[in-house]
């Protein structure tokens, strides 16, 4: 499908979405993680998450920002670039509430990370630090007032089960969590339930996806929430149980060119499930 489709529908996504696609339990924010975009810029994401009638969006590093501006979303940019992309993104009713995954290999650049996260005015970031980093990222976590949520992979990653994430959370402050990638705990074969219940606490934000196989089968496939292997219903159902305060991420790995129907017919589907739970 040509990138240009995309921009030919969001006129239709604003009026379609005119609604408040924002209903949460309790004070839970629905946003899109531009991954599910990534084969446009930073702000060709920005306006297919405005044109779905939602306010939030989460960045990934390797991205072009577009918009005009040079680079990619990389937290080594210039503080120039920085405050064109948060004019932009004024100008455009979207917040940046997140960022990641990304890592950082030196004290030195752990902290220009911090620093980026801090003018970019996040609350949060997401990453996957090695053991051996945990207590130099919860000392920064705490120092600029910036979460860290550590990002569930799929096996056999590091971080595949949430044993893995809690054996590393004992070194940490309480600023430091999980991400909690709910689909890459399906494709690798655990029930998300049972694992949400283990992360009970630490849970900062998600990556909420559904998925139509497990490994090893074939490369993971992203289906319309509520058709896959993930009991979504439950999952939310357990969240509102445990009073869970914090961000819901909808990330669409597959069909970067074309997933847009799919990404309408989950949020729908979140709305309805809402209602009901």
């Amino acid at each position: 499908m040509k990138k240009g489709f995309y921009f030919m529908l969001i006129p239709v996504l604003i009026t379609a979405f005119s609604g408040n696609l924002n209903a949460q339990q309790g004070s839970w924010k629905l946003g899109v993680q531009a991954y599910s975009f990534r084969n446009g810029s930073f702000f060709q994401a920005v306006a297919l998450v405005k044109g779905l009638g939602l306010k939030y969006i989460e960045a990934y590093p390797q991205q072009l920002i577009g918009g005009g501006l040079t680079g990619t979303m990389d937290f080594h940019m210039s503080p120039a670039t920085r405050s064109k992309i948060l004019k932009q993104l004024k100008q455009q009713g979207v917040t940046l509430i997140s960022y990641g995954v990304v890592n950082a290999h030196t004290p030195a650049d752990w902290k220009l990370l911090f620093e980026f996260a801090k003018a970019m005015g996040l609350p949060e970031i997401v990453s996957e630090p090695a053991d051996d980093q945990i207590p130099l990222v919860s000392r920064l976590a705490g120092e600029y007032h910036i979460r860290v949520a550590i990002h569930d992979e799929p096996r056999p990653d590091h971080y595949w089960t949430p044993d893995s994430v809690l054996a590393v959370l004992k070194h940490a402050s309480t600023m430091v969590g999980d991400c909690a990638d709910i689909g890459h705990w399906a494709y690798s074969g655990l029930n998300v339930v049972d694992c949400l219940k283990k992360m009970h606490g630490r849970i900062m934000e998600l990556h909420f996806k559904d998925v139509g196989n497990q490994e090893p089968s074939k490369p993971e496939t992203n289906v319309v929430w509520g058709t896959g292997l993930v009991n979504v219903k439950a999952a939310m159902q357990e969240l509102k149980r445990q009073h869970f305060h914090g961000m819901i991420i909808i990330e669409y790995e597959n069909n970067p060119g074309s997933n847009i129907p799919q990404i309408k017919e989950s949020i729908a589907y979140y709305r309805k499930t809402l209602k009901s739970i």
